[in-house]
C-alpha cells in the first residue's frame, strides 16, 4: 500500500471463534447447509448420489468435533488494514 501512496498502514490480526451457520446449529443442520451451498453442489452432485452420502458422512464427522454448547464452531482469523491517502 506504501508503494501505492498510502501513509500510516497498519495491519491488526485476530484469531476469532467462528460459528458455522449461526448460533445454535447442530452438526446435522451444518450438515444440511453445507451440502446446499453452491459451491459443495458443484463438486459432489456431479459424482452422483453415493458422493453426496460420502461427502455428508465426512462432512459430519468434522462439524460433530466442532460441536460446542454454542453450535458448530471453528477457529478463524482476520486482518484489519487500515491505511490514509495524504
Amino acid at each position: 500500500m506504501r508503494a501505492a501512496g498510502w501513509v500510516d498502514v497498519a495491519l491488526q490480526s485476530h484469531v476469532l471463534r467462528l460459528l458455522y451457520a449461526g448460533a445454535g446449529t447442530t452438526p446435522q443442520e451444518a450438515v444440511d447447509i453445507a451440502l446446499e451451498m453452491p459451491m459443495t453442489r458443484a463438486i459432489v452432485d456431479p459424482r452422483g448420489p453415493t458422493a453426496v452420502v460420502i461427502a455428508a458422512a465426512a462432512l459430519l464427522e468434522v462439524f460433530q468435533t466442532h460441536h460446542e454448547p454454542n453450535g458448530v464452531a471453528f477457529d478463524g482469523a482476520i486482518a484489519i488494514v487500515t491505511a490514509r491517502r495524504p
